[in-house]
Order: structure tokens, then C-alpha cells, then sequence
């Protein structure tokens, strides 16, 4: 049984630092955005990939957003979005990247506000 873990605060606080981590570590970015939807209802499961997370930021250090050198002033952005990406809340993902000389200078993904939904095929 997953039961709810009775201190909330280890979570919590785990879960403040891997967000913060998420500004130059992009590899880390899924999994927090996952994980911080159980802010408030965390069960001892959540808490189990946490420590994961914590394992493998630790064996990964060398991992992060880097600045080339190359002074190229080219300008590049891309975007993409998942629909139905989420199967606990069956919402869309959005999410954009910008480079500048072929360094990342800025990025977001966003879960969407509406639900996504299927009718499937139908013959009309």
C-alpha cells in the first residue's frame, strides 16, 4: 500500500532544491515537473523517485547548460507540443528553446490549463 508520508517537509524541501536545479540542468526538468504535482498529497512512492533523482544528480555533476566560446551570433528557436503527454491529468505539454550561437539561453515546457480528449474513431 502507498500510503501518504506523514512529514511533508523533507519532500518539500528535496523538491524546492530540484527546482531550483532545473535552470541550467534541462535533463532534470521532466521528472521535477512530474513530481511537483504531488506537492501536497506525496506518498511514500513519490518520495522513493525523489531519492532517485537526488542519486542521480549526485552521479551526474558534470551534466549542466554550458556557454560555447564561439562568439556566432546565430539565432535559433524551436517549439513542440505533446498532446495527451500527461496520463495522471491528461493534459498537453508545450514547450519552446532558444539558442544563441548554439547555447541554450532560455527554455520552458508548460503543462496546459484544459484536459486533453479522445473520442477515438467513430464512423459519421
Amino acid at each position: 500500500m502507498d500510503e501518504l508520508l506523514p512529514d511533508p517537509t523533507v519532500y518539500q524541501r528535496l523538491m524546492r532544491k530540484r527546482l531550483y536545479l532545473t535552470m541550467t540542468r534541462p535533463d532534470l526538468a521532466f521528472s521535477v515537473q512530474m513530481l511537483s504535482q504531488f506537492l501536497q498529497q506525496r506518498k511514500r512512492s513519490h518520495m522513493e523517485v525523489v531519492m532517485r533523482v537526488v542519486k542521480y544528480v549526485k552521479n551526474h555533476l558534470e551534466q549542466g547548460i554550458l556557454m560555447s566560446s564561439k562568439a556566432i551570433g546565430t539565432l535559433e528557436a524551436f517549439c513542440d507540443a505533446d498532446w495527451d503527454a500527461c496520463q495522471h491529468s491528461r493534459r498537453s505539454v508545450t514547450g519552446f528553446l532558444i539558442k544563441l550561437g548554439g547555447s541554450l539561453v532560455s527554455w520552458k515546457f508548460k503543462k496546459q490549463t484544459t484536459v486533453s480528449r479522445s473520442f477515438g474513431s467513430h464512423n459519421c
